[in-house]
């Protein structure tokens, strides 16, 4: 037994060689517990078996153990930037290799700004009316890879269809 003595206070510690005694009575007496069988349902009951209902179709065709993703502003933020990096490769793969330094260098300075302005009004456009929204989050992983405008689309958007 450790004893403690601190201005004034006594405080006493000490270690029980045994548990304490167990009560040989219960301390509340109780009745044991009936088991009663369910009634049998009768055929004007209603069945109320819980079923659980299938998952909506999916877009896109999407596979069925695909999992949903909520896309927040930054990914429309990182989307747009995909956008403008792929407007920009498409509109300079379009340009003339006649062309002089100088003219391409123009063009390219301009190619850049409206990309970047093309990328900017996407990204708005998308936290407007697809921030909250639920897509897989393969077609925004397949948005971000892609290397021309047609493809970023088709990701997003699914195939298009061949004109007639």
């Amino acid at each position: 037994m450790l004893t403690i003595l601190a201005t004034g206070f006594s405080l006493t510690l000490g270690c029980a060689t045994s548990p304490p005694p167990i009560a040989s009575e219960p301390l509340v007496e109780s009745e044991p517990i009936r088991e009663e069988p369910l009634p049998e349902p009768t055929s004007n009951e209603p069945d109320t078996t819980l079923v659980e209902m299938p998952p909506p179709p999916r877009a896109n065709g999407a596979r069925e153990d695909a999992v949903d993703y909520e896309i927040t502003n930054r990914d429309c933020d990182t989307l747009g930037q995909a956008l403008a990096r792929v407007t920009r490769a498409d509109q300079l793969a379009a340009l003339d290799p006649n062309v002089s330094a100088a003219r391409k260098a123009e063009a390219e300075r301009g190619i850049t700004e409206v990309s970047g302005k093309v990328g900017e009004r996407w990204a708005a456009g998308c936290r407007e009316s697809l921030a909250g929204g639920v897509t897989q989050e393969s077609f925004l992983q397949c948005a971000l890879r892609a290397k021309t405008v047609s493809a970023f689309d088709e990701c997003l958007n699914g195939p298009t269809s061949p004109k007639k």
